[in-house]
């Protein structure tokens, strides 16, 4: 079964072929260039250094003071 083609359909596949290409080539250096500016190692990020809970617990044989026990009211 062969298909005929009038000038219209091939214009119009000519067309969105062209378009087609063009797009995913585009759409290909966005995702290339989006990789380009990554530094590697990635610099650090800036902020405030939090501990939570006792610098010293776990160092040397020092044991930490136990929990106080809170009896509850009723």
């Amino acid at each position: 079964m062969a298909f005929v083609f009038n000038p219209d359909e091939i214009k119009n596949q000519r067309i969105g072929r062209t378009i087609s290409i063009v797009l995913h080539v585009v759409l290909l250096l966005i995702l290339f260039l989006s990789f380009l500016p990554y530094q590697v190692p990635p610099p650090g990020q800036s902020g405030v250094l939090v501990s939570f809970g006792e610098p010293n617990q776990g160092r040397n044989d020092q044991r930490a003071a136990p929990a106080p026990v809170v009896e509850e009211e009723e």
